[in-house]
Formats: structure tokens, sequence, C-alpha cells
């Protein structure tokens, strides 16, 4: 293939030209953005988790941490970004782990719902190549890890080292991955590719290599460049702008309004709002909550902080004190029965949901 290079095209008047671009790196003009919330706007969980000893999701959504006895950290939707963003994905170590045990792990995770990966033709001849782009940033410096999985077949992998140059600074990253002729991305809900940026580990992750092609998952090459972030109190480790494009190219990132990046987010987690149900007897209550977009299965519902969750018609609003069970559960819909903190509530009169945010619905990869 030829490669035209000029500084403008014109018609012979003088004037512009119509082109027409059928796809930009092979894949589609717009949403070629793969990763929801890959500029770290989005954080419905709170922008600051102190004391994070285990793994979940606890700020920015869709991204994760993964910990297995590997010290102790605060997670942050940060304000300190590359030009060009405004957040980023930060873990800073408040309590250091100098000497990890075999078994011990901390990575950041992203996971793809699969039927959103269909167009990449896994399995097929015509197996798309992909490209990870990202911005990185940590008071170390050093190889690190990263890595794709394939939960649908047998969570085969490949994996890649990438260098930090400058401490405390922030540096643009980009890896391009083959498809996968052989692979399986199942048409349907469930984890399609899972991306991990690991940080630090025992014996058991990083004493292998990395693997450069589709192949089968070994402990030992998920983090073969141990970057040891968390061996020092301190220690800091953040990524943002992160975009997986179709292609052999990184091109240049997908900005979403904060809009749409919220409703995408909302799929997986939610807090619950715009609650109507009724009381059930002087201190409890049914709610039923109905969901702003569609999650991708039925979610669990959790109580969260809050103090004025419930109210009956004509009485203050009071806190939801436990959330006795999840009665109703859609994708749509939730339904929860719940004990509130008002113990003069007369039985069958209509109930509130007051407090957004007092029930969260999640229904996370």
């Amino acid at each position: 293939m030829s490669t035209l290079k000029v500084t403008n095209i014109e018609s012979p008047s003088g004037g512009g030209v119509n082109a027409k671009i059928t796809d930009i790196n092979g894949g589609q003009l717009g949403n070629r953005n793969l990763i929801i919330n890959g500029a770290m706007q989005v954080a419905q969980k709170g922008t600051q988790e102190t004391g994070v000893t285990t793994s979940g999701i606890y700020t920015v959504d869709r991204f994760g941490i993964l910990l297995s006895s590997l010290g102790t950290w605060t997670l942050d939707q940060s304000t300190d970004a590359p030009n060009g963003f405004s957040n980023s994905f930060k873990a800073t170590c408040t309590t250091a782990d100098s000497s990890p045990a075999a078994s011990d792990h901390a990575y950041f995770r992203h996971r793809i719902e699969a039927q959103n990966l269909q167009g990449l033709g896994f399995g097929s001849s015509a197996a798309q190549s992909t490209t990870i782009s990202f911005y990185v940033k940590s008071n170390k410096t050093g190889n690190a890890s990263f890595n794709v999985l394939q939960p649908d077949s047998s969570f085969k992998m490949v994996g890649y080292q990438y260098s930090i140059s400058a401490a405390n600074t922030w540096e643009y990253k980009t890896i391009t991955i083959p498809g996968d002729t052989s692979g399986t991305i199942n048409n349907d809900n469930g984890n399609g590719l899972q991306l991990e940026w690991w940080f630090n580990s025992g014996s058991d992750w990083n004493s292998g290599n990395h693997q450069a092609t589709w192949t089968a998952n070994v402990s030992a090459n998920r983090n073969p460049s141990n970057l040891g972030v968390g061996g020092a109190t301190s220690d800091n480790f953040a990524i943002a702008g992160v975009q997986l494009e179709v292609g052999g190219v990184a091109t240049a990132f997908e900005h979403r309004s904060f809009g749409d990046e919220l409703a995408r987010c909302q799929r997986y987690f939610q807090l619950g709002d715009h609650a109507v149900g009724r009381t059930t007897s002087t201190s409890n209550f049914e709610l039923l909550y109905g969901f702003p977009v569609d999650m991708r299965t039925g979610p669990t519902a959790a109580l969260e902080t809050n103090t004025a969750g419930v109210a009956q018609l004509g009485r203050s609003a009071v806190e939801i004190t436990s959330l006795n069970n999840h009665w109703y559960n859609s994708v749509q819909s939730g339904g929860i029965a719940g004990t509130s903190a008002d113990t003069g509530m007369t039985a069958n009169i209509v109930a509130v949901g007051h407090q957004r945010g007092a029930i969260s619905f999640s229904a996370e990869l």
C-alpha cells in the first residue's frame, strides 16, 4: 500500500474538496474507543477510598483494583492528569509490603462486555488486531506489565512489557495486540476481555516471561516486569486516557460527553433514585426503583450511607437502617424492602425514596 503525504489539497478553483473517509485505522469513524470511562470522568461511588486492602471497584467507574495481601492503599479519582484530561485513576500505598509473599498481587483491571467486542472477529480468519493507548505516572521507574485475558477461552492471554522512564511524569504508551483466529468471545453480556496493569506481586506471578501471542494462561507470566509499587509507603501508580481501538495504530483519544459516559457506566452500577412504594408496618417499607438505563443483568442491591433515604408521605425523611430483601430484580427496575429509623409510620401509606444513593445497584462484570 502506498502512502500519500501532502500539506493541503485544493480544488482547481482554490477551494476545498469533498473527501469520502470510510474508516480510521481500519475501524469505525465514531465510537472507536472500546473502553468505558477511559477518561476517568465518572466516579459514582465517590472520589476517594482510604484503607483499601481487598479487591473491588471503589472510586472511578469500570476500573477496579485487584489486591491480595499486598499493603494498604488509598484510591482516588485524581485531578492530577495529563494535558487534555481532567482526571486519572490513582493508587497510593499507605502501608507498604517490602517483601510480598509468593501469591500476593496488586493491579488495576478493566473488563469489557463480550457483546461489545463482536466486531473483533475472534475465532475467525478475519480476527482484528487492536491497539491500547494510555497515560501512566508513578514515583517508580522501570519496566511494568500489561496483559489482556480472554475469559471465554479459558482466560488465554497475551502480555507485554512497557517502561516508565521518568518518575512522577505522565508518559504515553501504546501496545498493539494481535487478533486471535482461534479465540472465543461469546456474543453475550459476560466478560469478553480483561485488561490488566500490574504494579506489584510475589513470585507466583512474576517469575515467568511475557506472552506476546495468544496462548494458555500461565500465572508466572502475568507480571514478569514487576514495577514494585507498594514496596514503600507513598509509592503510587496512576493511569489516564485509556483507549482500545481496532487496528495497529493509536489515534487521538475519543472524548465523549459526560452524560454519554455516565449512561454507559450505569449499565454496570448506579445509585438508586426516583423510588416509590408503600409502608408495610410502623418502621418497614417497600420501594421500587426505576433505572435510567437497562443494566447488564438483574443487579444486586446494597445499602449505602444515608441520612434521609425514605419517607412516608406526610412525614419527615429518615435514615434507611437496614436492607431486608431485594424482592424484585430486573434489568429495568429493582424493588427492595427495608427498615427505617421512623417507628411511627402507618402501614399501607405511600412511601418514597427520598435520598439519591441511599440504595445502590450493581451489575458489574
